[in-house]
């Protein structure tokens, strides 16, 4: 944090800019184009998978000054050239105006708690993942022109369609292209990178070339396991006072789950949102499970990495750990309520069995042993992600490198 004490006792709060102040700073300020921000997650505090990747892909490179961003938790990362700072403070912000791109998981202004803009820098909007749940701007009701139209008759405009709010929008196949942008309105087609999403690297890649402490939470996780496979459950948040609900499994269920794991050497492990503050499966399910949670294991692609086969309901961590080729099924035992939040049809559109009640789900169990997925898996997979070969960051670095991008052109 930038909040300091001094011999004294007394303690220095710095003052930030914000609003109009922030813009004219930013307006001033000359850009390095060798400075490259790294912003961690507002929720987490953490520097999120896909700007890991980024990071780690040019870390030692002397040409760029990697400027890595904080909140509340202290994040030293080795590499060359790599500056830490608060983002809340003066010399932060001094380092934010001052870069020529600027990586961020989700929204710009929310992420760096300032209005930056992209039309004086490269805001690159690396996502979470492939998503399967609405967010954002596609959780709104279309809007329906009122009246009788002709085909000539010219839409009327209400307001100026504001700037797109990003440079480059990752996305990993025109499928998830469409989703990206229905959610981050108004980025248009122009702004999205074909390139694939980076963590997936973290999926698919060798496992020699994950950092350091992510490969040290991998074996931390496979000696924990013992030797077993993991069946990884990773629910969607659910919002409360507005959501159903968590599935209340009964002890029976739960004794179908734990036999069923012991006979085939699987072991359950639950990865609730990183939001979720009830964390409801995990009271219910304490006995059945172990705890895979950010707090004992930051990085969810070191999770998946070692997961065998994951059980969901409607997370789109199901979509980033199916492009693995490994088994999915989703437990969508609520799904008349969450119907219309979903991005895709999940009886056409999702990469493995969905289930509707317990039995179908233990009967669905049979695809993590061998046994059959629904028949259009595969072609689900190569609809949602079009690379599969460990090189989404190569090809994010190529599209920064891209003479057209290092001039500040927008294409």
């Amino acid at each position: 944090m930038a909040i300091t004490q001094a011999d004294d006792g007394t303690v220095d709060v710095p003052e930030i800019v914000q609003g109009a102040d922030f813009k004219r700073l930013n307006r001033r300020s000359k850009k390095r184009p060798d400075w490259w921000v790294f912003a961690v997650d507002r929720q987490t505090h953490l520097l999120p998978d896909n700007s890991r990747a980024i990071f780690e892909a040019v870390k030692d490179d002397p040409e760029i000054t990697k400027i890595v961003l904080t909140r509340s938790r202290r994040i030293e990362l080795a590499g060359t050239n790599v500056v830490t700072e608060s983002l809340l403070s003066p010399a932060g912000q001094q380092r934010l105006v001052q870069s020529g791109t600027v990586f961020v998981e989700s929204n710009p202004r929310r992420t760096l708690a300032a209005p930056i803009v992209a039309k004086r820098q490269r805001v690159v909007l690396v996502r979470k993942g492939l998503q399967l749940e609405k967010t954002g701007r596609a959780m709104n009701d279309p809007v329906v022109p009122e009246g009788p139209s002709e085909p000539d008759d010219l839409a009327p405009r209400i307001h100026r369609v504001p700037a797109p709010a990003v440079t480059g929008l990752l996305a990993a196949s025109d499928v998830d292209q469409l989703a990206v942008l229905a959610t981050h309105w108004p980025a248009t087609y122009e702004n999205v990178w074909r390139t694939g999403i980076p963590a997936h690297d973290f999926l698919t890649g060798d496992e020699q070339t994950l950092p350091v402490d992510l490969r040290a939470q991998l074996e931390a996780l496979r000696r924990e396991l013992g030797g077993r496979r993991l069946l990884l459950f990773s629910p969607a948040l659910r919002r409360t006072g507005t959501d159903p609900a968590p599935y209340e499994f009964s002890e029976s269920e739960l004794g179908a789950l734990t036999a069923w794991c012991d006979e085939h050497d699987y072991v359950l492990g639950l990865r609730e949102h990183t939001n979720d503050l009830r964390r409801a499966y995990a009271a219910r399910l304490e006995s059945a499970t172990i705890d895979l949670s950010h707090r004992r294991f930051p990085s969810l692609h070191v999770v998946m990495r070692a997961a065998d086969g994951m059980l969901t309901d409607y997370s789109g961590d199901a979509l980033d750990f199916a492009c693995t080729g490994k088994p999915v099924v989703s437990f969508a035992h609520d799904l008349d309520h969450w119907r219309d939040r979903l991005l895709y049809d999940l009886d056409h559109f999702f990469p493995g069995r969905v289930c509707a009640a317990f039995d179908e789900l233990e009967s669905a169990l049979d695809v993590f042993v061998g046994g059959t997925s629904v028949p259009h898996a595969e072609r689900v997979r190569d609809m949602l992600v079009d690379h599969r070969d460990g090189r989404n960051t190569e090809r994010v670095l190529a599209r920064l490198m891209a003479p057209a991008e290092v001039a500040g052109e927008r294409r």
